[in-house]
């Protein structure tokens, strides 16, 4: 497969906001079966859209973010998003830890579909995502 330039740690917008008071953690898992991954994920208090609530782009970035590293640990590479979709459940507060479940749903030649949770440690939802990466072409011999 074509190989993906990531952008330098120190330009790259997500990981430019784990900080004190952004993405505080930010860890991913892969499962053995390299079909899933479950992340952990705090929302620090500089994370608020309205007052007192993370704001919902946050969570979209999270989920794409997360998201990215499933793609590459179930096909061994980044590919690029196409479609994101999330779903916000009820508000989330700032200074609150999170359990993200991501898993393929669906492989179509370059296609590789996901879904994804955010839960609390109690397992109540929060919001879901669905979401639509490409797998880069292989190089032309």
């Amino acid at each position: 497969m074509k190989s993906i330039t990531i952008a330098p740690l120190d330009e790259h917008f997500f990981h430019a906001q784990l900080q004190v008071g952004k993405y505080e953690a930010f860890e991913v898992y892969g499962h053995e079966n390299k079909t899933e991954t479950t992340g952990f994920v705090h929302f620090g208090h500089k994370m608020c859209g309205h007052a007192g609530v993370v704001h919902g782009g946050c969570i979209a970035t999270m989920f794409d973010e997360f998201l990215a590293f499933t793609m590459l640990w179930t096909e061994g590479t980044i590919g690029f998003t196409a479609n994101l979709s999330v779903n916000y459940h009820k508000p989330l507060l700032p200074d609150t830890s999170g359990i993200v479940h991501l898993h393929v749903a669906k492989k179509d030649g370059r296609k590789v579909y996901y879904k994804a949770t955010l839960v609390d440690e109690q397992g109540a939802l929060y919001s879901d995502a669905t979401s639509l990466y490409i797998l880069p072409r292989k190089p032309s011999s």
